[in-house]
């Protein structure tokens, strides 16, 4: 037995892993909630599309001439929907983490309604592009904290 010892306490290290504590604290992490957030807003809304991968445009209308004008002048795109102006709505975005997954947050009651009336519920949510980008993350994550509990054993 002495000379298994240390596979013996590898495969029970590897058995006493909790995959879904150590999502919920990688979740935790600025880093992971930055990142959720900047594919929610920066990689999909920004680009014009919800999280079901479809164009904002063509579910609530382009903007108005005075919007565009205005994008124009500030050096934003007006060619597409971003639902960004001053960057108040992306700001609002928060994650909520629990075991088992997170939520993802955002204030979308503006001064002229709430963008999810006119653009609907899905500018809140991540594309299947995003929940595999995130994926990755999670999956580097996890390999990062199984190498430093392998270096323990």
């Amino acid at each position: 037995m002495k000379y298994f010892g240390k596979a013996i306490r590898l495969l029970n290290m590897i058995k006493s892993l909790d995959l879904d504590n150590m999502l919920y604290n990688i979740t935790l992490k600025s880093e992971a909630r930055q990142l959720i957030i900047q594919l929610n807003t920066r990689e999909q809304l920004f680009e014009g599309i919800n999280s079901d991968g479809e164009d904002l445009e063509s579910i609530g209308g382009s903007y108005a001439p005075f919007t565009i004008a205005i994008k124009q002048s500030d050096g934003l795109p007006s060619d597409r929907v971003t639902l960004f102006q001053s960057g108040d709505f992306y700001d609002t975005f928060e994650i909520k983490a629990y075991r088992g997954g997170f939520n993802i947050k955002a204030d979308t009651d503006k001064d002229d309604g709430d963008l999810r009336f006119r653009w609907g519920n899905e500018i809140i949510g991540l594309t299947e592009d995003s929940k595999q980008d995130l994926a990755n993350y999670y999956r580097n994550e996890i390999i990062k904290e199984i190498r430093k509990k392998i270096r323990n054993v």
